[in-house]
Formats: structure tokens, sequence, C-alpha cells
């Protein structure tokens, strides 16, 4: 490989890892809706007492929806403490809406 084609090479890398970095802190709204969707979900099929099974199961969730080149960089370590801190907002949601609290109890 010509030292052309390996900086261009390393500039896409770089371009990339920059753009991940980017969307994950940017859009950090976007995903922690993404979240409290899928955490509500399991909230609905699981039921209480069960936690540790529904962040694994959002884990899954999240993880079976990236894009291939994505799944190296979100790891399970970080969805869990996004998911712990959506589920804080989230029970707090769930207690005051009563549409949400009929939604998971139905």
């Amino acid at each position: 490989m010509s030292i052309v084609n390996l900086m261009i090479a390393l500039g896409v890398i770089a371009l990339v890892f920059t753009a991940m970095i980017l969307a994950v802190k940017g859009e950090r709204g976007m995903i922690e809706e993404i979240l409290f969707s899928y955490v509500t979900e399991a909230e609905k099929l699981l039921g209480e007492r069960k936690g540790i099974l529904k962040k694994s199961m959002v884990i899954d969730w999240v993880h079976y929806s990236l894009p291939g080149w994505a799944k190296p960089f979100i790891t399970a370590q970080w969805l869990g403490d996004a998911i712990e801190r959506v589920l804080e907002a989230a029970e707090q949601e769930w207690a005051s809406n009563k549409r949400l609290d009929l939604y998971i109890h139905s």
C-alpha cells in the first residue's frame, strides 16, 4: 500500500470515528427517546421485579438495530449506563402519565 492510500485510509477512519462521537454526543436526545421506548416496552412485556432481564433485553434490541459498523463502538457497558439514566426519567414519566401507566399495565 502506498503512502497516499495509507493517508486516505487513515483520514476515512478518523472521519468515521469523529462522526460517531458527534452522533453519540449530539444525538443524545434522540438516543434517549429510543431507549425510553425500548425500556417502556420491556416494562410492559416483563412487568416489575425483572430489572436485569429487562436491561439485557433492551441492550439486545439496540444491538440488533445498530448497523454493523457501529456495534464495536456502542458497548453493552455504555448502553447499560444510558439505560440507567433513561430509566430514572422513565419511572417518573410512568408515574405521572396515566396513558403510559395504562399502556404498561394493559
